[in-house]
């Protein structure tokens, strides 16, 4: 076998021609082979220096002064931003340095294909890759309408985003409406200050913009101090609004706005009223029979309304208060009372009300309570001037005197005490046991009295019965009769024990006789 020494020496002469090469060679040791594929580019350093670039094929590396380092390059993937201190020169031979800035961004081509979408930075193209086409963009113009043929992807993560409108879009730069885009396709850089919204559909507030002004594409309204606005677009009613300046996109549709003057003083509304009964900014009260509509001006009454319905705006100096005229029932709280002869109940009172004057009665907050105040005092008097028994036996009768003394009490209010009546009396648990024991007693003779009634009732009766028997023989004769015949019925069978005269003693052709008769 040939020495290692002798095999290098061997490749070093067949490497090199000429003799000086020949020479040379038995100096040099082959350090390493390496083999550059297809797509490939290896570049070769020397101390962190830039040396020469391999092409694809097999090369031989031999050692020599200085540390080798070797850098594969894949130069058909994709463009890779430089980094610093990239050791490659900028001016290599077959490649092409791209610069992006940051306000840009470039797409690109190969051969008329979209490849990739490079980022502010430097990429070294490899003309091996094909014929190379660049598409720069600049972010910071206002985005445009895309073309049909847009050669770009929908979306490239990171880098942009595009949307579709089938309607006009708002254009925003740093959340400040700038115009209105027609419907299309719009690219929106990352990075970029623009933003598409849809076109708000209502006033936008602009108290504290000045930049927010008319233009071909919006208008500003302006609500009065003292006024309410009500917004409709396309004829359908879309907001309310009240005093300041406010901006509307005519893309939005066809704006109408009502103005309502808030210090006019509220009056019937017509039956054809285009405003919703119910709204964040006003309250519609309706008067009819069973409720009366008092206008207020600064929280204090003024009239009554007739029947109809109104409309009170907010931060008016006009409200409305809705008064019911119905029966209403007031929860009077149980009473602790002594009797007259001291003994101890509990009384709950039922209470009903009618509200017959409505301003009489706002000019009185606390109507409640004063109807509560005089019917526990009417109910302390009527309590504590009876008996227990007569409170018991009259409480169905106490409720007019209670009423009449509650009238007397109350100041005018404007309310009418329809039902004043004792609901309740409640005894405590050894009175209402002394009770029952009384009731049980009394109970009981009337049951014994009924008792001995019907005794002498049936012993009159026996007696008469006897006197008529005694003057009426037949009568007698027939009642025995009819006694054996009921004692005959439930005898089967009669056994005589004695002489023959017995069973003539028994007469029983008298009661065959008795009972053919």
């Amino acid at each position: 076998m040939l020495s290692r020494g002798l095999l290098l020496f061997l490749h070093a002469t067949r490497e090199m021609s000429g003799y000086p090469r020949r020479m040379f060679s038995l100096f040099r040791i082959l350090d390493r082979v390496v083999e550059v594929k297809r797509g490939q580019r290896v570049a070769l350093l020397r101390d962190g220096r830039f040396s020469t670039l391999l092409e694809p094929g097999k090369h031989s590396i031999y050692k020599e002064d200085g540390m080798i380092e070797l850098i594969t390059l894949d130069i058909l993937g994709e463009l890779k931003p430089l980094l610093p201190g990239d050791p490659l020169p900028l001016d290599l031979s077959g490649t092409k340095i791209i610069e992006v800035e940051t306000h840009e961004r470039v797409a690109v081509l190969v051969n008329r294909l979209y490849t990739q979408l490079l980022s502010p930075g430097r990429y070294r193209y490899w003309e091996e890759q094909g014929r190379l086409g660049l598409l720069r963009f600049d972010i910071r113009p206002v985005p445009e309408a895309l073309p049909a043929d847009d050669p770009l992807p929908l979306t490239v993560a990171g880098l942009y985003n595009t949307t579709a409108h089938g309607d006009p879009v708002l254009l925003q730069n740093a959340g400040r409406p700038i115009k209105v885009l027609p419907p299309g396709r719009y690219r929106l850089w990352t990075g970029s200050p623009y933003h598409l919204v849809p076109i708000p559909k209502t006033l936008v507030p602009i108290n504290n913009d000045p930049f927010a002004v008319a233009s071909d594409d919006a208008e500003v309204v302006s609500i009065g101090v003292h006024e309410a606005g009500i917004v409709f677009v396309n004829g359908v009613l879309q907001q309310g609004v009240g005093s300041g300046r406010y901006l509307w996109w005519k893309a939005a549709g066809n704006l109408e706005v009502v103005r309502y003057d808030l210090r006019e003083e509220p009056s019937a509304l017509p039956p054809d009223d285009p405003l919703p009964p119910a709204h964040a900014m006003y309250n519609v009260v309706a008067a009819f029979e069973g409720q009366a509509v008092v206008l207020c001006r600064d929280g204090l009454p003024q009239k009554s309304l007739l029947e109809g319905r109104y409309r009170a705006w907010n931060g008016s100096r006009w409200s409305l208060k809705a008064v019911p005229l119905s029966l209403q029932s007031l929860d009077v709280a149980p009473q602790d009372l002594l009797s007259r002869d001291q003994v101890p109940v509990r009384v709950k009172a039922a209470v009903s009300v009618r509200v017959v004057d409505p301003l009489r009665v706002l000019g009185q907050p606390d109507w409640t309570n004063q109807i509560y105040t005089a019917v526990q005092l009417a109910m302390r008097e009527v309590v504590t001037g009876r008996e227990l028994d007569g409170l018991l036996a009259e409480r169905e009768s106490l409720g007019t005197e209670l009423r009449d003394r509650a009238k007397a009490l109350l100041p005018p209010l404007g309310i009418s005490l329809e039902v004043v009546a004792i609901k309740d009396v409640i005894l405590p648990g050894e009175i209402k046991e002394l009770l029952n024991r009384v009731t049980l007693a009394r109970k009981e003779a009337e049951a014994l009295a009924i008792k001995r009634r019907e005794e002498t009732a049936q012993t009159r009766q026996l007696a008469n019965t006897a006197r008529l028997l005694e003057n009426n023989p037949v009568l007698l004769r027939l009642k025995e009769l009819e006694a054996l015949g009921e004692i005959a019925s439930r005898i089967d069978k009669i056994t005589l024990v004695g002489s023959g005269d017995m069973v003539k003693s028994v007469m029983l052709s008298d009661l065959v006789k008795a009972r053919e008769e």
